[in-house]
């Protein structure tokens, strides 16, 4: 094969692949929607922005999520259970622990109720690939509630409440205990946990407050140290814990009865 001839070949070749990718960028530029308009744009872009949630919870009463950190985090689970999920016609949600509202940048709203599935818009979304990930759902909403307002709120409105200290039933003041919390701080500092907790291997005291029933869900318990407090809703299904500093000494040693 002479050299022209080679030449020739691979300059045929060359103008061939030029061509298919001039046709392939042509094609792809025909499927893209130009919009020019400023503010059309500005909308497409924000209208999937989630910007607030409004969350109902039947003990635990209502709270709204603003802060992107908490925002991303839970509208992310949402998504994944919305595309691992089998998505059903609405039914009768059984056993409703949630129910609010995404609320988006362009005014937009989704409508969710959650029990043991997914309820957005008027879609169910269930299966056993997605149980895992409503769990974890609904544990992230619940810890949104963990706060001491919340709890000290739940306290005063409780049915009951049973304080084992030194071995025996104490009673005393609601009212006095839902102070004494409210006053309390969260503890987040994971080292100042662990000094606490090696400090104090027993607890002084152990709380038990009934919400609404004696059902797991409607429980919340505490156990008392000196200088901090620990905090668990039995009806988180992850068993997450809240560490509070505050002392709960003087109301419960005082034995105030009600």
């Amino acid at each position: 094969m002479s050299k022209f001839f080679k030449k020739l070949v691979f300059l045929v070749i060359i103008v061939l692949i030029s061509l298919v990718i001039v046709v392939t960028q042509s094609s792809l530029y025909n499927q893209v929607r130009v919009i020019d308009d400023k503010e059309l744009v500005m909308t497409k872009a924000t209208q999937s922005i989630p910007v607030k949630i409004t969350l109902e919870n039947s003990i635990w009463g209502g709270v709204e999520v603003e802060d992107e950190f908490h925002l991303q985090n839970i509208v992310s689970l949402f998504d994944q259970i919305i595309e691992n999920g089998k998505a059903m016609k609405s039914l009768h949600a059984k056993k409703v622990q949630f129910k609010g509202n995404i609320v988006y940048s362009n005014g937009a709203r989704r409508q969710f109720i959650i029990s043991d599935t997914l309820t957005v818009d008027d879609r169910v979304y269930n299966s056993e690939q997605i149980k895992p990930i409503i769990s974890a759902l609904k544990s992230n909403l619940l810890e949104l509630y963990y706060t001491p307002t919340k709890i000290g709120s739940l306290v005063e409105k409780s049915i009951c409440v049973t304080i084992i200290l030194d071995q025996k039933k104490v009673k005393i003041n609601k009212k006095a205990l839902s102070h004494d919390i409210k006053s309390s701080s969260v503890i987040s500092d994971y080292q100042e946990i662990v000094n606490f907790l090696s400090n104090e291997k027993r607890a002084l005291a152990f709380i038990n407050i009934y919400l609404k029933d004696h059902k797991r869900e409607g429980m919340i318990s505490i156990s008392v140290y000196s200088k901090f407090f620990i905090v668990q809703y039995l009806g988180d299904d992850k068993g997450n814990v809240v560490y509070m500093k505050g002392s709960l000494k003087e109301v419960l040693w005082g034995g105030i009865k009600s």
